[in-house]
């Protein structure tokens, strides 16, 4: 069986497409990071995850612009999504910082001749590996789907996204529109699993460090995300 060198050619560019897409976005970074570092030993499957939501997302919205295209109100849509996205980035880097402070912060009884009151402690020695990890099998267990959803918010909202659709309109032919999208969603699945891979072991060494380091990235990464989900709230996206 002979293969279309037209299909292959397309794939191709579209996996290229697809991995700069997802690794030179800033807002996909932003988005991310904060849940890579928290998960750090299997961080690959947090962007694997938000890759397979993103690759739905685009998916899901060639298809509209193909079926629906000059009835979509893109300006409407894009509008809202960008700012969306926006508070979603905000959230994000929200939950971050107060995950992080949580897990540090303490309040402390002490009893002065006889007048009870309370001291507020910021814990920065190493915890108990054991425990440390538990508690953080624990949070995944209840958050396993969030990448995925970011992933596909990311994936449908802001307007730069139609760009992923935009050569499709310039191929000869339905297969080879249909190769260049799936390459594009294969090429943000592998872009993004890398991306988190690799974030994930740096975030080992300031984690082995002790929780002074730890904690340092942690707040850095929830701050970055508020910073640029904020710009997105204020001026649409880039």
């Amino acid at each position: 069986m002979l293969v279309d060198p037209l299909l292959v050619a397309a794939v191709g560019a579209g996996i290229a497409a697809g991995i700069v897409h997802a690794l030179t976005g800033l807002d996909h970074l932003a988005a991310i990071a904060p849940l890579t570092i928290e998960r750090r030993t299997d961080a690959w499957r947090v962007g694997l995850s938000w890759g397979l939501g993103h690759s739905g997302g685009v998916w899901l919205l060639s298809l509209l612009v193909f079926w629906l295209w000059g009835a979509l109100p893109t300006a409407l849509l894009s509008y809202w999504g960008e700012r969306l996205v926006g508070g979603v980035l905000v959230a994000i880097g929200l939950w971050c910082c107060l995950r992080a402070l949580s897990r540090q912060i303490h309040v402390h009884r002490h009893c002065h001749d006889g007048v009870s009151h309370a001291h507020l402690h910021l814990h920065l020695h190493r915890s108990g590996a054991h425990s440390s990890s538990l508690h953080e099998a624990a949070e995944d267990h209840r958050h396993p789907h969030a990448p995925l959803w970011i992933g596909l918010l990311h994936g449908v909202a802001g307007s730069h996204h139609l760009l992923a659709a935009l050569p499709v309109l310039a191929l000869p032919s339905r297969v080879a529109a249909g190769g260049y999208l799936g390459g594009f969603g294969l090429g943000a699945i592998l872009g993004m699993a890398l991306f988190s891979w690799i974030l994930g072991r740096v975030a080992l060494l300031p984690a082995a460090g002790g929780n002074r380091s730890f904690l340092a990235i942690r707040l850095a990464t929830g701050s970055v995300a508020i910073g640029i989900g904020v710009f997105w709230l204020w001026t649409g996206g880039i």
